[in-house]
């Protein structure tokens, strides 16, 4: 994976963990698939 997919990955994990509407679930499925998103920083 690219830094650039890395970059736009963390971008769309940062508005799911926002909307109120997505269960905790998604979300560390979404972690899950790609650990690597914990440790990327969004400038």
């Amino acid at each position: 994976m690219t830094d650039l997919e890395l970059k736009e990955k963390a971008f769309a994990l940062g508005d799911l963990i926002r909307d109120t509407n997505i269960s905790d679930e998604v979300i560390i499925s979404q972690i899950k698939e790609v650990p690597e998103l914990i440790n990327e920083t969004i400038k």
